[in-house]
């Protein structure tokens, strides 16, 4: 490794190969979009669960955390005249949105130090372990992908039965 490739990260102060950061930057930062991508998903699927218009649920939201996001719409689940299959299916897309939240912030909030290709995650009560390799960051992201479209998928398939169980009022019937 030539001087030229080196970077030297400062706090740690280990030597590392500039194209090594670059593709732990770059999968870093396609998981931050990959992560807005599931919050956006999750904020429109809250403003059709509670009959918002779009303008309305986005002043709602527009600032409310994706852990409050989730925990605001788990506690909707018990005034929805939904079924027990449908409830709790959104059930587990919320609990894995909140788990894949949860691991991304452990990601994105850390201190990285890249030593022979194998990162080191320094948190922040200063415990140092092991992170993940670039492929895995990539999977993180893809799981987050796949939750958004299944929540999307959850969606549209309940638009039309939720259509159904709220009258002309916007009230829901009550069950029979």
């Amino acid at each position: 490794m030539s001087k030229d490739e080196l970077v030297y990260t400062g706090l740690i102060g280990a030597a590392l190969s500039q194209e090594l950061v670059e593709q732990y930057e770059k999968a870093l930062g396609k998981l931050a979009m990959e992560f807005s991508f599931l919050h956006v998903v999750l904020e429109q699927a809250a403003w059709w669960i509670w009959g918002l218009h779009r303008e309305v649920g986005r002043v709602l939201t527009e600032r409310m955390s994706f852990s409050g996001l989730v925990e605001k719409l788990r506690g909707t689940t018990k005034i929805l005249n939904w079924d027990d299959p449908t409830i709790s299916e959104f059930k587990t897309i919320l609990s894995k949105a909140k788990q894949l939240s949860q691991r991304r912030n452990e990601y994105l909030h850390a201190m990285w130090n890249i030593q022979h290709g194998k990162p080191v995650l320094c948190l922040t009560n200063h415990q140092t372990k092991q992170g993940p390799t670039i492929l895995e960051l990539k999977k993180l992201g893809k799981e987050m992908v796949e939750t958004a479209t299944d929540l999307f998928r959850f969606h549209r398939i309940n638009e039309a039965m939720e259509r159904e169980r709220i009258d002309k009022k916007g009230r829901y019937k009550k069950a029979d």
